[in-house]
């Protein structure tokens, strides 16, 4: 599914907007806190339920009003399904879709992905391992249908079993939760080794893309623990649980490796190479799900040209141009024309929270 429409209301600084989509490309233009970035938000929030840069939702609601709603068409082969979400000051919220009140966005989320990309994107994934996992599991979220729930039971499983360890409870109290946790953590493990397999062929394939000139980083994991089984690491590491009040090993623990020659690439790539390992890796997702389960994800990039050069700026479009069914794209320059290049674009000048007529 592609947005097709975004009317918003109350939504940050958006009062009022109402926008179509016919293109591959869409462009929002316009000087910093004119509005572009929340009308990527807005797209985000269609599809996630939250934001990607505000921990509470209140402050999402226009300072002079009570609510924010917001409402696209979403098109779906010859379909066009209507989505809406409302939100209050008091915290309620409403969602529809496909004209039906549904109590989450989870089978929103699972029927119209979407991925967001910021200039910070590349040092987010350099960081915690925390943010390392989100990026994969977006994926194995979107190809494997189990996954979410057992990772959901496995959490739940994890926080009874860390709150017995911090009491002090014995094996018998502790030892029915590590045989839930063993179970669940065999299947998220499993799900995450299969899709790291498989997904590599498709990111080597975009990297040669991208970078033709430069090796191909290997993909590979911590799943976390050390080489044994899950049931061998959670029992021999009992004594270390109990000092520490909590799990310290298990899926929760997983990492994704990204490596040259035995080394992590953060250790020595540029930021315009990290940037474009980003993309990579992203648009690598997008096309790996697009050919094993017919969906299009959309893309949300925030400031595109910030630490990408000339020619590496050309090569990321060409690349999306190529892969991605829907990209909006978020820029200060009113003259990105992405080297010339020929595509199917609209541009929207923003100002003060409106589009520019």
């Amino acid at each position: 599914m592609l947005f097709s429409s975004l009317q918003c209301s109350g939504f940050r600084n958006l009062k009022k907007l109402n926008l179509d989509f016919n293109h591959q490309f869409v462009i929002f233009h316009g000087e910093n806190g004119s509005g572009k970035t929340s009308l990527l938000e807005a797209l985000y929030f269609l599809s996630h339920a939250k934001s990607f840069r505000a921990s509470s939702l209140k402050k999402l609601i226009c300072h002079d009003s009570e609510s924010f709603s917001l409402f696209s068409y979403l098109v779906d082969g010859t379909r066009s399904i209507p989505l809406g979400i409302e939100r209050d000051l008091s915290g309620k919220q409403k969602i529809r879709f496909d004209s039906e009140s549904i109590p989450s966005i989870g089978a929103v989320a699972q029927s119209l992905p979407v991925q967001f990309l910021d200039t910070d994107a590349h040092r987010l994934l350099a960081g915690s391992p925390s943010n390392r996992r989100s990026f994969l599991d977006w994926g194995v979220f979107h190809v494997e249908h189990c996954f979410s729930d057992d990772w959901r039971s496995y959490q739940k499983v994890l926080k009874q079993r860390n709150h017995l360890l911090k009491l002090g409870c014995g094996d018998e109290y502790v030892e029915p939760w590590t045989r839930q946790l063993i179970e669940y953590g065999e299947k998220i493990t499993a799900a995450r080794s299969n899709y790291v397999f498989i997904f590599g062929e498709t990111f080597s394939s975009l990297w040669k893309e991208l970078m033709p000139l430069f090796p191909v980083p290997e993909l590979g994991f911590f799943k976390g623990w050390r080489d044994c089984s899950l049931e061998e690491a959670l029992f021999s590491s009992m004594g270390q649980d109990r000092r520490y009040g909590y799990t310290t090993c298990g899926p929760h623990r997983f990492d994704l490796k990204i490596e040259l020659d035995g080394r992590s690439v953060f250790d020595f790539f540029s930021q315009g190479q990290q940037k474009s390992l980003i993309y990579a890796l992203k648009v690598a997702q997008g096309l790996f799900l697009k050919n094993s389960s017919k969906k299009d994800v959309v893309y949300l990039i925030d400031d595109l040209p910030a630490e990408l050069d000339e020619t590496r700026l050309g090569l990321v479009v060409e690349v999306l141009r190529s892969h991605a069914a829907q990209v909006f794209i978020t820029s200060i320059d009113n003259k990105f024309d992405f080297r010339g290049l020929e595509f199917d674009s609209v541009l929207y000048p923003i100002s003060g929270g409106s589009v520019i007529v």
